[in-house]
């Protein structure tokens, strides 16, 4: 599974925050499929971000197929950050999201963003 992980930096002029602050945003770049075969191995990588980061982002690029469980995952990912006041965002190539989540019954970026608000 194709993916890049970057680190977000705070200003590095503000001696006065910790090391474990300073590493706030985690980035991670998928392009692959968000199927029942890849959910596993993406979840780990959310847990082990949110164990680093205070917030993840999360960039798909040339996404071509995401199912249920894919869904499902980034709903999942999106509850648990709102609940420990962290960020999860999704960027890239939603619209393979809206349509599975529309398969399903679902407005994606609907409930998403009441997710996350």
């Amino acid at each position: 599974m194709p993916i890049t992980v970057q680190d977000q930096k705070k200003n590095k002029q503000d001696t006065s925050v910790s090391e474990q602050n300073k590493k706030s945003c985690g980035i991670v770049k998928h392009d692959a499929p968000l199927t029942a075969i890849e959910v596993t191995d993406f979840k780990n990588l959310l847990t082990e971000q949110f164990s680093i980061y205070h917030d993840v982002i999360v960039e798909f690029t040339d996404l071509t197929d995401c199912d249920t469980l894919g869904i499902q995952l980034l709903l999942s990912a999106n509850k648990s950050a709102k609940a420990r006041n962290s960020r999860f965002e999704i960027k890239g190539d939603i619209e393979v999201f809206n349509n599975a989540a529309q398969r399903i019954g679902l407005d994606f970026e609907e409930y998403f963003n009441q997710a996350a608000g």
